[in-house]
């Protein structure tokens, strides 16, 4: 037989406080005895605060020796570090969504997912890039050195003597790329089958439309032209 009790007890006395006990004999809700014990004659509600609740830590117990029940000389570590996963092949499984009802019931009357699909002109629609204006609503010049200068050495630097170097990282491809591609693949053939001569590069200009005043955002008397 298992004796469960929880027992709530009001603080508002010292002298005569007022308990409420909750006794389960057995693991059944519906077998729980509920008694109170009403010792006051205060009839005020008891405050949330004047409750306090104790959460009691369970200790989980094995009081059987669990290698009954495991293969001989099993080892949960075994084979930890064996798998090569270089060689393991990820597959993805695509799951069938089944829609088991009528979704007409769902859909206004005379419902067609397609109609309209064709009516759209994106020719004549206008894709509008929103600019959201960044606003620092605090002082930057406590957060930065003084008499800071974010033009100064502007033109310092003469970039006719700066050497730009291009680092090639090495790329390591740590699988067999034949599995990925198709048979007798040839990444080079046809490589001198093309005549440079007869393809015409053309280059398409494309228009910017500035549609805010660059003043505000070059220095003064700033003549883009000058030393062209």
């Amino acid at each position: 037989m298992l004796l469960i009790t929880i027992t709530a007890t009001s603080f508002n006395t010292i002298e005569n406080s007022d308990t409420l006990t909750l006794k389960c004999t057995e693991l059944k809700l519906e077998e729980c005895e509920l008694t109170t014990h009403f010792t006051s004659n205060n009839e005020e509600p008891v405050k949330v605060e004047d409750i306090y609740l104790y959460e009691v830590e369970e200790e989980v117990a094995i009081d059987f020796d669990t290698t009954q029940y495991l293969p001989n000389d099993f080892n949960a570590l075994k084979g930890i570090g064996d798998l090569d996963w270089n060689t393991i092949e990820l597959v993805e499984l695509e799951e069938e969504v089944v829609i088991d009802f009528d979704t007409k019931h769902f859909l206004p009357k005379d419902f067609n997912a397609l109609k309209g699909i064709g009516d759209l002109d994106w020719k004549i629609i206008e894709l509008v890039e929103l600019e959201e204006e960044v606003v620092i609503n605090f002082d930057t010049k406590q957060y930065l050195p003084k008499e800071f200068n974010s033009l100064k050495g502007m033109y310092d630097l003469d970039w006719d003597s700066i050497e730009l170097i291009e680092l090639q990282e090495e790329l390591t491809i740590n699988f067999d790329t034949n599995q990925f591609l198709p048979k007798d693949f040839n990444s080079l053939k046809g490589m001198y089958d093309l005549d440079w001569s007869t393809i015409e590069l053309i280059e398409v200009e494309e228009e910017v439309d500035i549609d805010f005043n660059i003043k505000s955002y070059t220095l003064y008397n700033n003549d883009p032209h000058v030393g062209i």
